[in-house]
């Protein structure tokens, strides 16, 4: 997956985990922080290679995450910076 660059598909990563984290934070489903842990993953080897600020903004937050189970990401907040990127690649 390393050599798949794709914004849209980081983006897409970040949502899906974005979704299972408030699965998580209902406390019905604990398994889902480790999904969301994935997905994140996912994201940031969309990145690494080519835009790797973003993929090391994603990351620097999963590893909040790994060391505090109650620390909530602010993905939507990454998910802008991605955007901010694509839109100035697409002009």
């Amino acid at each position: 997956m390393l050599d798949n660059i794709c914004l849209n598909c980081a983006r897409k990563h970040l949502g899906k985990a974005n979704a299972r984290l408030y699965e998580f934070l209902s406390g019905d489903y604990p398994e889902e922080f480790w999904y969301a842990f994935g997905e994140m993953s996912l994201a940031e080897d969309h990145l690494v290679l080519a835009y790797p600020k973003l993929a090391k903004m994603i990351r620097s937050e999963r590893l909040k995450m790994q060391d505090d189970e109650t620390y909530y990401p602010d993905l939507s907040k990454l998910i802008s910076e991605i955007t901010k990127v694509a839109v100035k690649e697409a002009k």
